[in-house]
């Protein structure tokens, strides 16, 4: 995984929901990996409805065995830019604080379910904080 530049206002910051979403993405990994024959997907829900897809680390496109280097953009190239303008703010003020930690989780091969609506997207970002309840599917 590429380690991008951090900003200090958010070296600070966490988000639990976020590191029990990559626990549970680690325990799923851990399963797949004892039982080859088996395949999960992350289930997310929030007020847009259910989302599955596969769990990405965000900048894995810099990781030759990513699944995002064969697509020409990687949706997570927003946060490292939005890091950038932070740590250029850092450099010029003083006491910067951030309305929130605007943590989101990446997701390749997605399925957005709403109602009777499905809806597909290659790569989707979902800000933490609008995730109600989160799972594993068998796949």
């Amino acid at each position: 995984m590429h380690d991008t530049l951090t900003p200090n206002v958010l070296k600070v910051e966490f988000s639990r929901k976020v590191i029990q979403i990559r626990a549970l993405v680690a325990l799923g990994n851990n399963l797949m990996k004892n039982n080859p024959e088996k395949n999960y997907r992350l289930l997310l829900v929030t007020s847009a409805g259910h989302i599955t897809g596969q769990y990405c680390e965000l900048y894995c496109s810099d990781d030759l065995s990513c699944p995002c280097n064969d697509h020409e953009f990687d949706i997570s190239k927003v946060d490292e830019l939005a890091n950038k303008v932070l740590i250029d703010a850092e450099s010029e003020l003083v006491n910067i604080k951030l309305v929130d930690n605007a943590e989101f989780i990446k997701l390749i091969d997605v399925t957005i379910e709403n109602n009777n609506t499905t809806t597909k997207f290659h790569q989707l970002n979902i800000y933490a904080d609008q995730v109600i309840a989160f799972s594993l599917l068998e796949v």
